[in-house]
């Protein structure tokens, strides 16, 4: 982990935990799917106006993306109740986005 939380920048600490905890929760639940060894990295950083987050995890399976979302496509059963996680990080990076300009 090499995590930075900006000081200067004018983003909400809300927005930040939602997106920390869908995106760790998300790690946590494809990690655990796994045997053996796993890892899961978050690194953040500044580049000129804009703050990064990243979240990096191991993962076995096949990446199915959303053609309208953008965004992967749950692999659970009951996908309509699934994978808000990460709608909420899209729209947390689209409001932070917004209030930056």
């Amino acid at each position: 982990m090499d995590f930075t939380c900006p000081d200067k920048q004018q983003i909400d600490i809300y927005d930040i935990g939602i997106v920390l905890n869908n995106a760790l929760a998300n790690a946590i639940e494809a990690t655990g799917r796994l045997e053996g060894k796993k890892s899961i990295f978050l690194h953040s950083y500044i580049k000129g106006n804009l703050f990064f987050i990243e979240v990096e995890n191991d993962f076995y399976g096949e990446l199915i993306m959303d053609s309208k979302t953008g965004l992967p496509v749950s692999s659970k059963e009951n996908q309509q109740h699934h994978g808000l996680g990460l709608e909420n990080i899209q729209r947390c990076a689209k409001n932070i986005w917004e209030i930056s300009i």
